[in-house]
């Protein structure tokens, strides 16, 4: 008998026996593999019956936001404050009905809401009125369709609002570039362009292969998206960053050389000139792109301010009512399409 336990998924054998965040059994699901799980979706009709009771407050809550955000560019705290009182009601409901059972997944999910609004609040990257209506989205989102890819909701709810926002944010650029090419051109330099992917490798070089080490652990409970994510983040954050730095080639050559060491040093035995060569090469793929998209987003590279604002609540709320369907998967198709 095999036996392995990882949170709440535990591994029987060829079986997946899977308990939601609610503490309600889910049915075991043949897998072949460790990996077969990221194919695996839980459906329950419990979960489905508990979710009606928070959509209304989601939609309700995501209009609301996303007025107030379009005309006044403002989300109103005593707005946040009212839904949170009425998600602890119905939380409170369940609890009380025995619907739901409170595990420390349910907890965990809220507090990783919290801790990712605060962070990109702190860069500068969300507004305060955002990283609240995050919070709030993260309490009224305690679905576990995606138990079994992350077993966290605002996790989940992450990753739609970061693809949803970002491709919004490339299409509006690529429209304002077109209408403006000349302009765009001309502060392109082939020796700049240079430059700037070289940093971008380096940075990439570095962060990627920290990043994977660092959640390897954790490949069987995430998916490769996570990574993916993680890194453009670190990238775009470290890229700004160095931009003000005179002399950024040092710290650039630490952190390509860092990774390098790293990947090096616990990979030993497994490293040779054929897989050197294939990582440097999906390495250089990812700094392509992810240079592309910076491009795309940051062309002012005078101020390297965002190149257009737009409101983020309603990518928030689109975020939210994607997150109990099968969006993400679809992204991650997509995603792995383009970086093949």
């Amino acid at each position: 008998m095999i036996l392995h336990l990882i949170g709440k998924k535990i591994f029987l054998r060829n079986n997946l026996v899977c308990y939601n965040n609610f503490g309600k059994r889910l049915a075991a699901t043949p897998v072949s593999t460790p990996g077969a799980i990221y194919n695996f979706i839980a459906e329950d009709s419990h979960i489905s019956s508990q979710m009606s009771l928070f959509y209304p407050l989601i939609i309700a809550l995501g209009i609301i936001s996303s007025y107030t955000d379009i005309k006044y560019k403002v989300i109103r705290n005593r707005h946040l404050l009212w839904f949170v009182a009425l998600a602890l009601i119905i939380h409170a409901y369940l609890q009380i009905n025995h619907k739901i059972t409170l595990t420390p997944n349910l907890l965990l999910n809220f507090l990783i809401g919290i801790i990712t609004a605060y962070l990109f609040y702190s860069f500068k990257m969300w507004g305060a009125g955002d990283a609240k209506l995050f919070i709030v989205f993260s309490l009224l989102m305690p679905t576990q369709k995606h138990n079994t890819l992350i077993p966290f909701p605002s996790a989940i709810l992450f990753i739609n609002i970061f693809l949803l926002s970002t491709a919004a944010m490339i299409a509006l650029s690529i429209y304002k570039i077109i209408k403006n090419k000349d302009n765009f051109l001309s502060k392109i330099s082939l020796s700049d362009l240079g430059k700037r992917v070289s940093s971008s490798f380096l940075i990439i070089l570095g962060l990627g292969w920290t990043i994977s080490y660092l959640t390897k652990p954790l490949s069987i409970y995430f998916s490769p998206i996570v990574n993916i994510i993680l890194i453009y983040i670190l990238y775009s954050i470290f890229y700004k960053s160095l931009e003000a730095l005179r002399k950024k080639i040092i710290i650039l050559a630490i952190i390509g050389c860092s990774g390098f060491i790293l990947r090096t040093v616990l990979e030993f035995n497994n490293l040779n000139l054929s897989v050197l060569i294939l990582s440097l090469m999906k390495i250089l793929k990812y700094t392509l792109v992810f240079y592309f998209i910076n491009l795309l987003i940051y062309h002012d590279k005078d101020t390297n301010k965002v190149s257009i604002t737009m409101p983020f609540a309603p990518f928030i709320f689109l975020g939210t009512l994607a997150t109990d369907t099968g969006f993400v998967y679809y992204a991650i198709g997509f995603i792995n399409l383009i970086l093949r």
